[in-house]
């Protein structure tokens, strides 16, 4: 027995006993992470142990009498097979008899598909002495040519030769060139080029040298074959020439390398570092293009060994880190331990005391005694709640209100909600306020006590209050327990009347308020649980109005709420003004202090809370919260009110929201707010290729922005492309979105482009991504109205009235913009009456405030028709309804706010001026002019109607003058622009070119205005152009049977 109690005194590891360890649920946590660790570093020790290392030496290489192969994979895009050639030249003066190769040529169209193979039956090698220069041999080699012409002559197969290799250069041919060149391990050079053929049959080809385009791609060059990890540096490398031609000289040194697998395979192969020379050439030159490879061997080899580390190294690794994990876990655990049992340890002035396993109840205190909970619980489980009562009457003290709520408590902690609902049953919450009543008034009026008093008075005055606090914190904290037991019950009339009887309680207790800092913490915690719980519960009864009624409640009244408390109360508030669907009223004007701000609706009401929470956000009081922001977002929204919101953003701390999120909502905010380049100089920040230049939302957004405006068009192309590319995934839904905004943003480069072939090919482009959007989202409503438009303006209308009615049918006729669309092209077609119809059926479905745009269409239809008299009713009414609405937003209204689809009085006016200059009415002109420049003093529109009116009463000097401030003031209105070229056209035939520039700039900016087409048009004839004349006077006709009352951008 001796020697084994010896032994077991050395155990480093001795054993507790099964009673005296304690499992938790940390604990069990720490293991589990720890475990997991352990399995992740095993099996990356083991990975690592299996996984072999190269090992690399260098020895003088003793190799001889070896070939070396040459691997090759090259494409020629702009030389047909037909003229390619390769040369292999070894650099030792020795002429190899038996070299064998393997070369193949393909060719290629010019998308780069194979469209034919030959074999390279033409490879020459040739003498050529170590110490001569390259141009010298290339110099020889055309010599030879000429010989061989002038003995063989230029016969029937060289002309057929010359035609074949022209067309298919017409074509696009490229040639790929691949295979296995075997040559002597000596220094040497191969090339490709053109040098196979005769000289004057490449002549005759090519025209010269300078025209031999030697752009190539290099797919595979190596001198061997692969092993793991090897790299050539050729590889992948594309020259591409752009009208110039040359000589490409790549210079090779090749290292021979040995890779010794750990199976003891060995691979001979070969490394090289390359350097290149481009030599541009000239057309003094006689030498012509090639792509040479010189290629020279290191003495040296290189021997790359494959080796495992040792089964010792592994295991000491593995032990390392096995234990080093136990050990951390193990401290973690006992430090999570010793946190969390300092956290949850009951404090021992709790009422309830708990053990520390579970949630059973173990004493009850009150009044400075305690009494076990055996005893109670046990006559609570056989249904003795009078028994249970009077135990704690006695043990402890109580009234019966007291004991009463004390026991419904314990059965409601206990989870018998049942049970805890009968004992709370019995509560007479009324008679206790009536006991605790006199006492808390003379706790509010204590302010009013003189010095005098005796500090012992006051001591036990003191006392007192406490006990009655504590009294009232017991009754009425049972009829919220009370509450919430109803709650749980489903019965959410009956627990919001009790919440609010808590309430009603507290406010006969407290009626000039809750003093701060005089109430006991358990009476306060049950207060603001109250306050916050009630409008919930009529919520969930469905009483929305009570909802409303206990929200204003929580909020007006003085409950001494802590600000977490009341932050949480407003957010809920708020969310529920903008969700709701209930219109109330204005808070009660008796709470409000003079000049106070008072909301007219809930929306107004719902941003004042939620900046009211920003603000306190701002100083600290509480925590951020990014469902505010949210919220507020939304709600500055539905009212265009984003100007505020980015103010809000912008007054965030550094920190809150990462630096690109706020870049792209601020962004967001600008860009609603008709600031777009602001927003637009945020976005490229934002996508910065050191921030998120991924960002789809972002991509997309400034693609959005870029498509509004014609000079920003072509960088949205680019968003929009990269959108694209990257909608993939869970994003590859918004893939539509890129394409249609593809489409938008070249639409609009399009009307930028300077010749008409761009123009063309931009349009075509950005149908077909309009094309490729609509096939991925069929009913999106967006992509078809832009379809419509896009082939309104290229003047296929018949597709654009297919799109037209497709929109209205689709949206149901509520959408404003997709009757204009639609009254429009049948206005093209010279469908007047009908375009009519559709406008006055789109005025029975619109509201009176959206009837701007409609009635200014209706009117130019009348117009159209030969009804002036009609037309200027119509514009009255207009300007009534516009008047009208201004008054009605008042002051308040920011300019920027205005939608797209309204009608100004500006535009009102304008209009008329138009008309009545139309019928010569000149003193109701100078009338209507006068009245837009009140709204507008400073328009290109009105400078053009007065010039038209100078220039119809024979005031030429004063209408060109009107004209040219209109272009001054904006260089691309084109209407002025027009009539300038108009007047220059018919002053003399001296300003025939002046008026021709004129007139051929409008165009540029406006391809389908046809007075432009017809002006231009007689500008050609006076100086003697017919055939021009005529193609610009028939434009001008098949214009005018196209074209609308007003312009399709109009709509947009």
């Amino acid at each position: 027995m001796g020697v084994k109690q010896a032994i077991k005194s050395l155990d480093a590891f001795p054993r507790a006993e099964d009673h005296l360890l304690q499992k938790t649920q940390s604990g069990a946590l720490v293991s589990i992470i720890g475990l997991v660790i352990m399995a992740s570093l095993f099996f990356h020790e083991l990975s690592y142990y299996l996984t072999t290392y190269t090992v690399h030496q260098m020895a003088v290489d003793l190799k001889r009498g070896e070939t070396l192969p040459i691997h090759i994979n090259m494409t020629f895009p702009s030389l047909p097979c037909d003229v390619l050639s390769v040369d292999a030249i070894d650099m030792s003066g020795k002429h190899e008899v038996d070299l064998d190769t393997n070369v193949w040529k393909l060719r290629l169209n010019s998308h780069g598909q194979i469209i034919g193979t030959e074999y390279l039956s033409d490879l020459v090698e040739k003498e050529h002495e170590g110490h001569k220069h390259d141009h010298d041999h290339e110099k020889e080699h055309h010599d030879d040519s000429e010989k061989k012409l002038h003995a063989l002559g230029f016969d029937q197969e060289a002309e057929k030769m010359i035609k074949k290799v022209k067309q298919a250069l017409e074509n696009g041919e490229g040639c790929r060139v691949y295979g296995v060149l075997d040559v002597q391990r000596v220094a040497g050079n191969f090339h490709i080029s053109v040098h196979g053929l005769n000289i004057y049959v490449a002549q005759m080809i090519f025209g010269g040298a300078t025209h031999v385009n030697v752009s190539h791609m290099i797919h595979d060059l190596s001198f061997g074959p692969k092993y793991p990890g090897i790299h050539n540096p050729l590889d992948g490398t594309v020259r591409i020439l752009h009208e110039t031609s040359g000589t490409f000289k790549y210079y090779i040194k090749i290292v021979p390398t040995e890779y010794r697998y750990i199976s003891k395979e060995v691979i001979p192969t070969n490394q090289f570092s390359v350097s290149e020379y481009f030599s541009p050439m000239t057309e003094y030159d006689r030498t012509w293009p090639a792509v040479y490879f010189l290629y020279d061997l290191s003495p040296i080899t290189v021997t790359i060994k494959e080796e495992r580390r040792s089964f010792l190294h592994f295991i000491t690794r593995l032990c390392a880190v096995l234990g080093g994990t136990f050990a951390v876990t193990g401290m973690l655990d006992r430090w999570m331990f010793r946190i969390i049992e300092a956290l949850t340890k009951p404090s021992p002035r709790s009422v309830l005391r708990q053990s520390q396993d579970c949630e059973t109840v173990r004493e009850l205190c009150a009044n400075g005694v305690c009494i076990k909970t055996t005893e109670v619980e046990a006559k609570l489980d056989e249904g003795n709640i009078q028994e249970a009562e009077s135990s704690l009457r006695e043990g402890l003290s109580l009234n019966f209100e007291e004991a009463r709520a004390l026991l419904g408590k314990l059965e409601y902690q206990r989870g018998n909600v049942e049970g805890a609902l009968r004992v709370f049953d019995g509560i007479d919450l009324q008679a206790a306020i009536q006991r605790l009543q006199p006492s808390a008034n003379e706790n509010s009026n204590s302010s009013a006590v003189s010095s005098s008093s005796s500090t012992s008075s006051k001591r036990g005055r003191g006392t007192r209050d406490s006990q009655h606090q504590h009294a009232a914190s017991l009754v009425l904290e049972g009829v919220y327990l009370k509450a919430k037991s109803l709650q749980k019950l489903s019965r959410f009339s009956e627990a919001a009347q009790n919440c609010t009887n808590v309430l009603d309680a507290v406010g006969r207790i407290f009626p000039q308020g809750i003093p701060e800092g005089q109430v006991e913490n358990r009476l306060q915690e049950t207060i603001s649980q109250a306050v916050e719980l009630l409008p919930e519960l009529w919520k969930l009864a469905g009483n929305y109005q009570e909802a409303m009624s206990a929200y204003r409640r929580a909020l007006l009244q003085s409950w001494n709420l802590d600000n977490a408390c009341c932050a949480r109360i407003q957010k809920a508030f708020a969310v529920f003004l903008l969700h709701s669907g209930l219109e109330a009223g204005p808070p009660s004007l008796g709470a409000q202090v003079d000049g106070a701000y008072v909301p007219k609706n809930n929306l107004e009401e719902a941003i004042l809370l939620l900046m009211v929470l920003m603000r306190k956000i701002h100083q600290g009081t509480i925590q951020w919260d990014p469902s505010v922001m949210d919220h507020l977002m939304y709600a500055l929204s539905l009212c265009n009110q984003t100007p505020v919101l980015s103010k809000q953003l912008e007054e965030l701390k550094p920190g809150v929201l990462h630096r690109t999120e706020r870049w792209n909502a601020l962004a967001l905010s600008y860009s609603a707010a008709g600031q777009n380049k602001a927003a637009l100089n945020l976005l490229r920040k934002s996508l910065h290729k050191h921030e998120r230049p991924d960002d789809l939302m972002a991509l997309l957004l400034a693609a959005k922005i870029c498509s509004e405006d014609s000079h920003l068009a072509a960088e949205g192309v680019g968003y929009a492309q990269r959108a694209i590319n990257n909608a993939h995934g869970e994003d590859a839904h918004l893939k539509g979105v890129g394409l249609r905004m593809l489409g938008l943003c070249l639409g609009k480069q399009a009307k930028v482009s300077s010749s008409d072939f761009e123009r063309s090919r931009l349009q075509s482009e950005a149908l077909k991504s309009l094309d490729a959007a609509i096939s991925l989202e069929q009913d999106n409503a967006d992509i078809i109205f832009e379809l419509g438009l896009h082939y309104a303006e290229q003047r296929n209308l018949k597709a654009a009235l297919s799109y037209a009615k497709k929109y209205v049918d689709l949206t149901g006729g509520s959408v404003l913009k997709g009757w204009r669309l639609l009254a429009l092209v049948l206005s093209a077609q010279q469908r007047f009456s009908e375009a009519q119809v559709v406008t006055d059926a789109a005025l029975d479905e619109t509201a009176k405030w959206e009837q701007g745009p409609l009635l200014r269409l209706k009117a130019k239809l009348e117009i159209s028709q030969s009804r002036p008299m009609d037309a200027i009713e119509t514009y009255r009414y207009l300007l009534a309804l516009v008047q009208a609405q201004r008054k009605s937003f008042g002051p308040l209204k920011i300019d920027f706010q205005v939608d797209d689809d309204k009608v100004n009085e500006f535009e009102v006016w304008h209009g008329l001026a138009n008309l009545y200059s139309s019928l010569s009415h000149w003193k109701d002109v100078e009338v209507c002019l006068k009245k837009a420049r009140e709204m507008k003093q400073y328009s290109a529109e009105l400078l053009h109607t007065e010039g038209f009116m100078f220039q119809e009463r024979g005031e030429v000097q004063d209408a060109m003058s009107a004209y040219t401030n209109a272009t001054l003031l904006e260089p691309s209105y084109v209407p002025c622009k027009v009539l300038i070229g108009a007047m220059l056209s018919e002053s003399s035939s001296n300003s025939l070119p002046v008026a021709r520039t004129v007139l051929s700039d409008a165009l540029r900016i406006e391809p389908t205005n046809r007075k432009a087409w017809y002006h231009l048009g007689m500008v050609h004839k006076n100086d003697g152009r017919i055939a021009d004349a005529i193609d610009c006077l028939q434009a001008a006709l098949m214009l005018e049977e196209s074209d609308p009352v007003e312009s399709f951008g109009s709509i947009v």
